[in-house]
């Protein structure tokens, strides 16, 4: 399953730059910055390209507070909500500064940072509830499938979610060194909030309405 996650993050990656100058707004096209370092890293992390002392997992201690970043400046620029906005600046540098100390003090350099993804997704699911409480007070619902960031905001609000309640469970395994039960949840669980994740940014890049949220400034 894992060579199938990482052939659906290509299908995004290529759904990304194959639609690139059709994307409606500037901040759809940063995501090929996004997917282009996702699929760097899962690229290889497959062919062990990052493999330091037998462990991969610093690369991507590394690169998950930079999405979350991304993630949390990308609704700042689509929220309307100033106060909510502000927020989301301060979550963020807050986020930096915790995950690098998670990095050097608590949990390292060679075991998976899952403090720092359990933060950062609980503060992700809150920008995205944010944004979509906000848009649908004020759009016409059945048109909201027609928007890209209505399906980047249900992939990424499934796979957080999911993401952050399997994680609250790695620490306690760690702890006490027997993952044979639940490594195969996590397989499971993973691969499928993966796979609702990618396709749903798939989805997203094809899509040619304006931003209800944009829409709404005009």
């Amino acid at each position: 399953m894992k060579i199938t996650i990482k052939i659906f993050e290509l299908i995004a990656l290529f759904s990304c730059i194959i639609n690139f100058k059709k994307l409606p707004t500037k901040e759809l096209k940063w995501f090929l910055f996004l997917l282009l370092l996702t699929n760097v890293v899962e690229w290889g992390n497959h062919y062990r390209l990052f493999m330091i002392n037998h462990s991969n997992n610093w690369i991507a201690n590394i690169r998950n507070p930079i999405e979350f970043v991304f993630i949390g400046w990308f609704y700042s620029q689509i929220i309307e909500n100033d106060k909510v906005k502000n927020l989301i600046k301060y979550l963020s540098i807050f986020l930096v500064l915790a995950s690098l100390i998670n990095f050097l003090f608590f949990q390292g350099f060679r075991y998976l940072n899952s403090y720092t993804i359990i933060l950062g997704s609980c503060f992700c699911i809150y920008y995205i509830v944010s944004y979509l409480l906000e848009v649908m007070e004020k759009a016409d619902i059945p048109k909201l499938y027609k928007e890209a960031n209505f399906w980047i905001s249900m992939g990424f609000l499934f796979f957080y979610s999911g993401q952050s309640i399997l994680l609250s469970f790695f620490q306690y395994f760690l702890s006490i060194g027997n993952f044979e039960s639940f490594i195969p949840i996590w397989r499971f669980f993973i691969t499928l909030i993966t796979l609702i994740l990618y396709p749903c940014l798939s989805i997203a890049f094809f899509c040619r309405a304006k931003p209800t949220s944009k829409l709404l400034q005009e």
